[in-house]
């Protein structure tokens, strides 16, 4: 199980101490999803190759939605980042490659 997306809001949303991009605590919440979504693709594209070939395609792989908060303001951001990652998502799913989507447990 991957999950990708947790550092954008840590850093340009709820601008943690703690963020260790410092390049992505400067940004507003708007231009670090697009940033967010420039490197999901490039991870999705390197998790698809390796979850649908040689071993890792026998168990597969799962990529989950950003994990659920009780925090408003955090909710709606992971509201927003989880559609972008379902949307990049919705062409690679297959019987190896899956979404978990914690909001919808």
């Amino acid at each position: 199980v991957t999950q990708v997306g947790a550092w954008y809001n840590v850093c340009a949303v709820t601008k943690e101490d703690y963020c260790p991009r410092k390049e992505l605590l400067a940004m507003d919440r708007d231009p670090a999803i697009e940033v967010f979504k420039d490197e999901m693709e490039m991870v999705l594209q390197k998790l698809e190759n390796f979850c649908t070939s040689g071993r890792a395609s026998k168990l597969g792989c799962y990529v989950q939605t950003i994990s659920w908060t009780n925090g408003v303001r955090d909710n709606k951001n992971f509201q927003v980042m989880n559609a972008h990652i379902e949307t990049a998502l919705a062409p690679r799913l297959s019987s190896s490659f899956r979404l978990i989507d914690f909001f919808r447990l």
